[in-house]
């Protein structure tokens, strides 16, 4: 006899599974310190950041000071405090390790050190992390605002002065000091040197003018003085195979760059680029550098760098910083091409980025440099002068990895660095408040 199987269909209800959205992930976008070396009577720093996606902040200092470290506001994304290194009365320097952690691990962590170091109360007669200089500080006219290595010597522009100093690079000895109308030097604050003939711009404060003073690197005679429509409060210099190329303020006329012919002195022609606001617009060119193809200009008041042809003059390309954080470049003074590689700097954000001089592609970054006026890249070393909380001058290998402090501002004589030089050797530094120009071991 059959067994009857009932079999029962249940009716099943289906709803879409629903991921819960994912937590965004926390980066800390920048964090610095207002200094990294303190005397042995230790003090204050300032600590300063970025952060990106949290509102959870943690300071940890290592070795541990009562009362310093844990929790501190970063819900806007910015992180603003400061702390108090203790005096340090031992034989050895002290250095303190400073942690900002943001939210818990492990999904939603970050974290990034600094560290400060806290002298000796014993230092030696000099301090370690400043070299002495490889000679004589030089006293040169008012204001040094520009340097240029020519052959065996430095040409240094001084702007109040209305001179122009040739310094002997191996013994630092003076070799002739040019100034008078002769020479139509008026604030003279950019310099270049062709490999025959040496190039000052002359850019008169307020004023619809300007000129370019071209002299004998050989002997200082003068060759000729440029003048014209097309020069316009000249703030940066470059040469390019036959050519000079001027980068003209906006201050005076609208920021543009004019070309000459260094063989004959004549004009070539001007370059005027868009109006200001649009994405490449030249507003205030302060540095100008050739990689053997194209023209690399640094524009302060736009905050990008712009390529150009530097046959045709036509415009390539326009840089935008695109790395970590999506943190763009801002108030951009200085720009430096070799092996390659264009580095640029952010003076008023604190960063030094590279670019990929063929393409203009985003390479790295260099964080927390604390207010990079001036950069430098050699191919094997990265120089940058940091104007915060004094003027220094620090070296980066190639891979933008910090070295060391070459110089600083209150050592030797140097105040105030406006510019610098570099050797295999040494680094120049004009020092503007003082009127001095120093040598450094590097």
């Amino acid at each position: 006899m059959g067994v009857a199987v009932a079999v029962v269909m249940t009716a099943l209800m289906w709803s879409p599974k629903v991921e819960a959205a994912a937590t965004p992930q926390a980066t800390i976008d920048s964090f610095g310190s207002s200094t990294s070396e303190l005397s042995s009577t230790g003090g204050d720093v300032l600590l300063t950041g970025f952060v990106t996606n949290s509102t959870s902040c943690t300071l940890a200092v290592v070795p541990a000071i009562v009362g310093v470290g844990g929790f501190v506001p970063c819900t806007t994304g910015t992180l603003s405090t400061s702390l108090t290194l203790p005096a340090n009365n031992t034989a050895s320097a002290m250095q303190y390790s400073i942690t900002l952690t943001l939210g818990s691990m492990p999904n939603n962590w970050a974290a990034e050190t600094i560290v400060v170091t806290v002298d000796t109360a014993t230092p030696s007669t000099i301090p370690p992390a400043y070299p002495a200089p490889h000679g004589n500080t030089v006293t040169v006219p008012a204001e040094p605002d520009a340097l240029v290595r020519a052959g065996a010597d430095i040409w240094v522009a001084s702007c109040s002065g209305n001179a122009v100093t040739e310094i002997n690079d191996s013994t630092q000895q003076i070799v002739r000091e040019l100034s008078g109308s002769i020479y139509g030097f008026i604030c003279p604050d950019a310099i270049a040197y062709d490999g025959t003939n040496i190039w000052v711009a002359n850019s008169p404060p307020s004023s619809g003018s300007g000129s370019v003073t071209e002299l004998s690197a050989s002997n200082g005679d003068l060759v000729r003085i440029l003048t014209g429509t097309d020069i316009n409060g000249p703030l940066s210099l470059t040469v390019a195979n036959a050519d000079l190329w001027i980068g003209n303020s906006s201050n005076i006329k609208g920021g543009s760059l004019s070309e000459y012919n260094i063989v004959t002195g004549s004009f070539d022609r001007i370059v005027v680029p868009a109006a200001r606001g649009s994405a490449w617009s030249i507003v205030e060119p302060l540095c100008i550098s050739y990689t053997g193809k194209d023209i690399w200009v640094s524009d302060q008041l736009s905050d990008t760098v712009v390529e150009f042809n530097e046959s045709t003059g036509a415009y390539l390309r326009h840089t935008v910083y695109t790395g970590p954080g999506n943190v763009g470049l801002s108030n951009v003074s200085c720009v430096s091409f070799h092996s390659g590689y264009i580095w640029a700097n952010g003076q008023s954000n604190s960063v030094v980025v590279e670019y990929n001089a063929r393409t203009g592609a985003y390479v790295r970054s260099v964080k927390n440099v604390l207010g990079p006026s001036q950069v430098i890249f050699t191919g094997s070393r990265l120089l940058v002068i940091v104007i915060n909380p004094k003027d220094a001058v620090r070296e980066y290998n190639a891979e933008g990895n910090f070295l060391r402090t070459v110089a600083t501002s209150g050592y030797y004589g140097g105040k105030g660095f406006s510019a610098m030089a570099v050797d295999d050797s040494k680094v120049w530094t004009a020092n503007y408040t003082n009127g001095t120009v120093s040598a450094w071991r590097i």
